[in-house]
Parts: structure tokens; sequence; C-alpha cells
């Protein structure tokens, strides 16, 4: 029995599924846009140990001129269906039609996918003119796929949500034009808002919204975009965190969500539950908590897919170090940031393998379905201990959404494929307890079927003792399928199973001991049969072997837990009998094979010492640096052997742990930030436990630092940072070797702190530094953030070019002997060449400046072949000789321009950009002059 709990929330179940399969009536085929927006009478309940399990939808497949299929601003206009014929999906590379879109509410479905949401998009009919526009109208169909699933007749199957795809071009900021004034910005502002909650709510009246204790559920992509959006104007050089810790531009975009609550209100639903899209927390949770106010704005926070190290240089490409990040650097952070009153739904990615797009580094390799089922159970594992308690009003909600159903062009997608089948999306019923579509026991019971069909026709006819034996087993075959089909889908029939069962039993006596009554292949046959029926009882019965660790992201000395069960999903009386179950640990772990009995059981051990080797893994905190933490990938072998329906299985059960140190270490220098060498040091407690130490620093002679060894204790999971001066008075670059002494662990290596001779750090000026396109025009999207993107067009008229501007003030006039141009952030794509040019100092933005000639340039970057549209990035270069030459001439600044002096249309680009959170105060967030 099934205990149902209070809260509601429009989730279908099985009952759902088979109705599904019948065909439409004119009840079940909704209106696209319903005449009355009200919110519907009833809502289904979910039971207590149900999950409700997601995935994101993009509709953007249309026929030609199809950009995602060959966008020639991002692929170069060739069509990156030719590298990847591994992706196309079950139903050929499809636009979104009826007909797929019923078929993909039953593949979704039917493998434990509770709902889909849609990218949803404003209108924006002006961008379909544009090239490599996206726009709702015309032919490109956005809304396709969420217009199609609510005129399926299966659509009774799922739920569906929304997320605004609120980033250029389909943000607020996007309705700005050349001139436009506050005043005028913010009127066209309030009549988007309200166009757009108008359709929203019109949408949340469609039973299959997914609701929770009768509030629509929807989200947004970006939190920054938001606060961006529904602010006051008047703050330019204030980040999104930044402004949303500002009261007077926190209650532009507080009252901008009431108006969306108060229409829902209207429309008789009890309120809404708005979320923020948020790729993690921030370095010690300060994203989310500039967010994450007691106010009406937020009630939960999630992202879309969250692969920020497709930006860095990785020494782990792979889909494991992927769960990783994932699990120790969001999940869990936000767990312990967001405040009670809120909640957080964390994001199971499928990937992000960017190897068909030209303007992006290929992030994640090497995953697999099996892979992706490591990542569903470490996202189950976390659900079960940080349930979503306030979005259900206090009730346990284990809620979570996968990136992504169908985004084959960036390559995370479960859709069902030719090449795969369904080996991903069934990962998502495998792990969350819904028996996949593949093994109903209709078509396993067809195969059974037919094998004893072939066994019959090969037996001679003067063999009538065995040719009557295996009639009579198809006879009860075939009444077992009739009973399958007629009879309650709750009731296995156990008598008929069984009796087949031993039918078969009786037969291999039979072979074995009156070989000659049958065909000398006899033997292969009935091994054969014996193969299927195995199968087809394990299909009938819904037999599925669940094991579940505590944790799957571990330390030394850490214990954890395995749950064992074997779970029946297909009814009946019977249930699975003699259960052993054998846990065998990976041979460095010198642990003697565990052992248990039972239909369902646990098993507890310690993960011994020394289980981690040599193995890096990269994980991003959106700190400047990546941090390099030492870990391995441990794989455990979990076999149950159990009877049911009379047949013995066997099964094997992979579980993959990560075991990694305690504490990791990620190390942030500012070369010489005056007269010293600055150095912050971010610790991370990984462990559950509390763990006491103090840091110390390799002791080398010409260098001298301030650290203190004064213990300290990290709680588990904390994050903190602590600072170190360090000079050095040597000609040379030094590594220290940085160990944290703890008391429980002793000596613990971590992380290498460079110590760099004496330098001056000088920052280009942020009220200087701008982009200026080849047609002559300067543009500076604000004074604290330049961003500069595509090259070319497809006529190559359109480049832009990237200024920078270094102020001298500060350096000495003497010969300076090197200096050094670190290029925050700067990446190409091949093949353009890129150069840096020397231009005439200028002290203010104008065209004519920044236009000017050069008087010298240095190539960055070599260009190559058209074919090559790899991305690079270029981290510094020597710009002694020119800075020379400006302190000769007494100049207040230094004047460079980034360019492409060879390009492609239409391929080639420039990135060159200060992150989000840059601040003119902080001399990290832009490109740095090394002056030495």
């Amino acid at each position: 029995m099934r205990v149902i709990r209070k809260t509601t929330v429009a989730i279908v179940g099985t009952a759902a599924v088979l109705l599904a399969l019948l065909p439409a009536t004119a009840a079940t085929a909704g209106d696209a846009r319903p005449a009355a927006v009200r919110a519907p009478a009833e809502t289904s309940a979910v039971p207590d140990d149900d999950y409700v399990i997601g995935t994101y939808y993009f509709s953007g497949w249309y026929q030609e001129p199809n950009r995602h299929f060959s966008n020639p601003l991002i692929n170069g206009g060739r069509d990156w269906r030719l590298d990847a014929p591994e992706r196309e999906p079950a139903y050929g590379w499809y636009d979104d039609s009826q007909t797929v879109m019923d078929q993909q509410i039953i593949d979704a479905s039917s493998n434990g996918v509770d709902y889909f949401v849609f990218d949803w998009f404003p209108d924006r009919p002006d961008l379909d003119d544009r090239e490599g526009g996206m726009g709702q109208g015309g032919s490109y169909g956005l809304h396709n796929g969420l217009n199609l699933f609510r005129t399926s007749p299966n659509k009774s199957s799922m739920q569906f949500s929304l997320i605004w795809a609120n980033h250029a071009p389909f943000d607020m900021q996007s309705l700005r034009t050349p001139g436009m004034t506050q005043a005028a910005y913010e009127a066209a502002r309030a009549a988007e808002w309200d166009t757009i909650t108008d359709e929203w709510v019109e949408l949340f009246a469609d039973p299959q919204y997914l609701k929770i204790d009768n509030k629509p559920v929807i989200s947004t992509f970006d939190v920054q975009s938001m606060q961006k959006d529904f602010s006051t104007g008047t703050r330019p050089n204030l980040n999104p965190h930044q402004l949303a810790g500002v009261p007077e531009e926190r209650a532009v975009l507080a009252d901008a969500i009431a108006i969306l609550r108060q229409k829902a209100k209207d429309a008789g639903f009890a309120d809404v539950l708005f979320g923020a899209g948020l790729t993690q927390p921030g370095p010690s949770g300060e994203y989310v908590a500039a967010h994450d106010q007691d106010d009406d704005v937020y009630d939960f926070f999630s992202s879309y897919n969250w692969a920020p190290l497709k930006w860095t240089d990785q020494l782990d490409l792979s889909y494991h170090n992927m769960i990783r990040s994932h699990h120790d650097y969001v999940w869990d952070y936000y767990a312990a940031n967001v405040e009670p009153e809120t909640d957080y739904i964390p994001v199971i990615s499928a990937g992000w393998d960017n190897i068909l797009r030209t303007d992006r580094e290929r992030w994640v390799d090497q995953h697999t379905p099996l892979e992706f089922g490591s990542m569903l159970r470490e996202a189950k594992a976390f659900l079960d201990e940080h349930p979503q308690q306030s979005l259900s009003g206090g009730s346990d909600l284990k809620m979570a959404v996968i990136a992504s159903w169908n985004e084959l062009f960036e390559g995370h997608a479960i859709v069902p494929t030719k090449a795969e089948g369904d080996a991903w999306v069934s990962q998502v019923g495998e792990v969350f307890g819904t028996r996949p579509a593949a093994t109903a026991p209709s078509d396993e019971l067809a195969s059974t079927v037919a094998a004893v069909q072939a066994l019959h026709e090969a037996l001679p006819s003067q063999s009538p003792t065995a040719r009557r034996k295996v009639a009579t087993l198809l006879i009860q075959l075939r009444l077992l399928g009739r009973s399958l089909e007629v009879g309650d889908a709750e009731s296995v029939p156990d008598t008929q199973v069984r009796f087949i069962t031993t039918a078969l039993k009786t037969l291999e006596q039979s072979v074995q001991g009156q070989p000659e009554a049958w065909p000398v292949d006899a033997p292969t046959f009935l091994s054969s049969v014996r193969t299927q029926w195995d199968s087809t009882v394990a299909a009938i019965y819904g037999v599925r072997v669940a094991v579940a660790a505590s944790d799957y992201s571990v330390v030394e000395d850490q214990d954890v837990a395995l749950n064992l069960a074997l779970e029946s999903e297909g009814g009946g009386n019977a249930t699975a009998t003699d259960a052993e179950w054998t846990i065998e640990f990976p041979s460095s772990w010198q642990l003697a094979p565990l052992h248990v009995q039972g239909v369902a059981g646990q098993v507890n051990f310690a993960v011994p010492t020394g289980t981690t080797s040599d193995v890096s893994y990269v994980l991003d905190s959106l700190l400047p640096t990546p941090s390099t933490l030492v870990g391995s990938l441990q794989d455990l072998s979990v076999t149950a052997e159990f009877t049911i329906g009379g047949v013995d299985h066997v099964a094997e059960v992979p579980v993959q742990l990560t075991t990694v140190p305690p504490v990791d270490a990620k190390v942030v220098t500012v070369p010489f930030a005056g007269e010293d060498n600055v150095a912050t040091i971010w610790l991370d407690n990984l462990s559950d436990e509390p763990i006491t130490g103090g840091l110390e620093l390799e002791d080398v002679a010409g260098v001298t630092d301030d650290l203190s060894d004064a213990p300290f204790t990290l709680q588990p999971r904390e994050r903190r940072s602590v600072e170190v001066t360090i000079t050095n008075t040597l000609t040379e670059a030094q590594d220290l070797d940085l160990v944290f002494d703890t008391v429980e662990r002793g000596p613990l290596a971590l992380e290498v702190v460079t110590a760099q001779p004496h330098q001056q750090i000088v920052p280009t000026s942020a009220a200087l530094d701008a982009s200026i396109r080849s047609t002559g025009v300067v543009e500076l999207s604000s004074p604290d953030r330049l961003q500069v993107g595509n090259s070319a067009t497809s006529s190559g008229d359109l480049e832009y070019r990237v200024v920078l501007s270094i102020p001298l003030d500060g350096i000495q006039r003497d010969q300076v002997s090197t200096a050094l141009l670190d290029l925050t952030q700067f990446q190409y794509i091949r093949p353009g060449e890129v150069v840096i040019e020397h231009l005439p100092p200028a002290s203010t933005i104008t065209s004519a400046a920044y236009g000017a000639a050069s008087s010298a340039s240095k190539v960055l970057a070599a260009g190559t072949s058209a074919t090559d549209t790899t991305t690079s990035s270029v981290q510094s270069v020597d710009l002694t000789d020119w800075v020379n030459v400006q302190l000769d001439a007494d100049a207040t600044h230094l004047t460079v321009r980034l360019r492409m002096s060879t390009i492609t249309p239409g391929t080639s680009m420039i990135r060159a950009y200060r992150p989000a959170e840059f601040t003119p105060a902080d001399a990290l967030d832009s490109s740095l002059l090394r002056v030495w």
C-alpha cells in the first residue's frame, strides 16, 4: 500500500500511461489557448515515495532556414548533423510535429520522466529578419513543441512547465533601442511584462501544467538578467549581484513579480512558485545570498545546465569530473546556503559536448549512459537528504530536472536515438523506479513463444512424445499471454508462471535423461528458451534490483551505507525469495566481500585510507583559477541472487564512488599587489566531520611569509578563505608546497603556491576600454563590462575590435625590463589571425582615436587553414618595447587594439570580456600589465 500525503502535485501515474496508448478523442485533445483562464478543479496526489523528475525541452527544430542545424554565425554554415550521425533521434532529424510529440511523450513518461520544462521565449518577430535570428514568429516555431504537447492525445501521461529563456535577445534589456530614455524603456518593459504574464497565466490553466498545492511552477534562465532587466537603470557600475543588494533596485523586481502573483490569484490559483536560474551559489554562498532575500521574489533556485569549465583550460574533460563539480561545488553548497523559506531543485546534466560548436570549447567527453545513471543515483541520494520542504508547505518534495531532453546541438540530450535506442532515458526509470517500456511483458513473452515455436519445428516427426510436451508448453505460454492482455493489471498469474517454469525444467530433464528422443541441437534450443523465459518472468513481475549509497562522493575513513532492495513493480502476490547479496570491493581496498540475506537490507562499511590516486579533477567555484583535486573513481560490484516465479535470477549492479581527500584547496594569487605577493587560499572541507589544523608553507631561503599556523576548525562542508602575504626577494618564481597539518588526519598536502619576484601590477582602465566595429562605430556595452562577440557576418563587414587602455602613471619612469599584458578571458576561433596593435595614447573614448592607424603590431595567434575552427586562448603578450616607448614620451596611457587581420566570414570570432562580477576596484577582474 502506498501512503498518500496531503500535498498535491499534478503528476500522473501508470493508468494515464495506458490511457495514452488509446486512440485520441475529442475530449482528450485540448485547445492551444484556453478560453477561460481559471485554475483546474482538481489535481492528483503524489505518493510519499515518488520523485518528481522533469527535463528541459527545446523546440527550435524547424525547416530551413533552420539555424540550429546550419547556423552561419556559429557553425560556419556547415550542417553539424553531418559530423554527428550518432545523435540522430529515433524519429529521424525531426521538426516538431504532432506525431513526433505524441511518441516523445510515450518515450519520456514510460521511462520515468514526469514533466517537460519547455524553453519559453517572448515574441520577438523582428528577430526573424536578423542574420542568425531565432524569433518566435515566422517559420522559426520556438513554441511548436509546447503547442503540440497541449494538443497531443497522450498529454495526460505527463505534466509541463516553463522556463523563460531570459537571455539576449529574449530579455527585457533587448527592448532598448539606441537613444531610448530610461522612462521610455520602463514603459516598454511594463507593456511587455503585462503581455508575458497574461500568456503565462493562460498556460497555467492547462490541466497538465505542473502545480504544487495549486501553485503553478515557473522559472527563469538567468537570475542576473532578471535583476538587470528590472532595475532603475541608475547604477550601471554595479553588477547584478550588487544591484540585488540595493533596496531601491530590488523593489523594482519585487513589484514585477507581485504583478505575476496577483494575476495568478485572480485566475483562481493559490499563488505562483517562481524560480531563478543561478549556476551556483558563489565561493562562499554570496551569490545566492544576494538574491535569496526575505521577500516574495524567488521561491526556489535551479539552473539550466551547469558546465562553467567549458571556458577554462582543464585537466580532466570527463563526464565523471562534471559529476564531481555538480556534487561538490553546486548541490551541497546550495543546500547549505539557501534560506529556510527557499528551496533548491538540482539540475542533472546529461553532459555538454561542444565539439560541434566552433565558438566554444568542448567540455564533456567519455560519458556513457551508465555514467549518466551514476549521476542520477547521486541526485537521488541528494534528494533523499535534501528534499524540497518549502515548495510544498513543509511536506517533502523530491524534485529534480534533467538537462535536457533534446538539446542535441549542445550535446546534452536523453532523447532516444537510432544509435543507442533509449539507453539514456531508460536510466531515469531504472534509477527512479519506473519500469522502462522496453521490458513490457508482452514483448518479452512474444520472444519466448517464438523460441519455443522454433524448438517445436526443429523436432523430427518420429518424436511424438517430445513434440507433445513442447506443444503443451506452447499452449500454456499463449494462455499466459491472454491472461496478461485481459486480466487485472494489478494481478500477476502466479500459477501459470510457475507451471511453465516447471514444464521447462521437465523438458530439460527429459533431454538430459533421454537424449535419443531429441534432436542433437535440442540443448541449444532449450538454453535459448530458458534465457527468454527468465527475461519474461522478470518483466511480468517488474523485478528491479535497487542499490543506493548514502553518499557517492566520499573521503577516506567515511562511513557509507549501501541500501539493497528487490522491488516488484508488476503487482500480484508473488514476491522474490531466497535473496542473497554479495558486495565486492576494489582490490586496492583490501576489504573482504560482504554478504547479506533478505529481500531488503543494508550494508555499512568505512572507506579505507589510501584509496585516492593521482587522478586530477578540476573543480571550478567561479574563482579566477581552477582547483586541482586529487581523487579516483572506485567501482563496487553488487550481486543479487534471488528466485521469483520459480525462476532463479542473478543480477549485477555497478556502484561508482569517488574518493577524494577530505580537504580541497584553491589558491588565487595576485603577484605583488603593491610590494608583496598576496595569495587567497580557499579551503573546502569535503567531509561530513569537522577538521582542525593549521596551514604551513614550505620554507625556502629568500622567501618569507606571514602565514600563521595557528589551528582553526573547518566545519563539515564549510568553505573558508585565508590570505597570506609573501615576499620574494629572489629573481625567479618559487613554488611553495602548502600543507594543512590536521589533528584528525595528520598533514594533508594541498596546492602549490607560486611566489613571483617583485612586480608592479597595473590593471587596464575600465573607463577607456571598449570595442570598435570595423565600420568605425565605438561600442561600449556598459562602463563596467566589455564584451565583444561575432567577428564578421557572411558579408564580412561587421568585425569587432577590442581596445584596451593601460594607465602608466604609477609605473616608474626608468627603463622597464619586462612588461607582460595578461589578457583575461581572451579567446579566438580560428582560422582568423589575431594581432595586437599599438595605437596613439587616448584619454577619452572616440571613434577617431580607437580607429586610428597603428604604429606597430604583434601577432597573437597565427591563422590556420579554413577548416580549422577550434577555439584557442591567449594568456599573455610581451609589450616591454611599447611600454618603454610610451614612458619615454611621458604618455599617461598605453592604448592597444586587438583585431583579426585575416577572417573567414561567419566562422572566425574573438571574445575578450570581463566577468559579470566585474568591479572597477578589483584588479583581478580586468586584463593586467605585469611590470618588473
